[in-house]
């Protein structure tokens, strides 16, 4: 998300390293998107992987260095980050 109060939470630094990922070849075949307010804002900054055939996750409170596990675990490895799915 990339609303006012999750751009004060943090959401540009957390794009940012998606952005790093793309560009730098850590993951390919990644369409990477901003959304406007979702009405989280206790869980923000938020950001959704939507992969073909499977149900869309969400993770909140996402910081640079969950963004990197997020990029690392569950979009390269395919493992979800149970702990950090919100609803």
């Amino acid at each position: 998300g990339m609303a006012t109060c999750e751009i004060a939470a943090g959401s540009k630094d957390v794009m940012e390293v998606f952005q790093d990922a793309i560009s730098t070849g850590k993951i390919k075949d990644v369409y990477l998107s901003q959304k406007g307010c979702a009405g989280r804002c206790n869980l923000e900054p938020t950001v959704e992987v939507v992969e073909a055939g499977k149900n869309p996750v969400k993770y909140g409170k996402v910081t640079k260095e969950k963004a990197m596990d997020i990029i690392t675990k569950h979009i390269i490895n395919g493992q979800v980050i149970e702990e950090w799915v919100i609803e």
